[in-house]
């Protein structure tokens, strides 16, 4: 098998776990919905 051929294979199955996984994750936990402020927003004094 062509080493070029593995890699694409390779990347292929990564990038479909990174949709279908995450896409599971937003459904089961909530992760990355963002309808939460994070405390950079809640606290904000406008200094460094």
């Amino acid at each position: 098998m062509n080493t070029l051929v593995l890699l694409a294979v390779c990347l292929a199955i990564l990038l479909c776990g990174y949709i279908f996984y995450g896409r599971w994750l937003v459904k089961q936990w909530g992760v990355g919905e963002g309808n939460i402020p994070t405390p950079a927003h809640t606290m904000e004094d406008g200094i460094d």
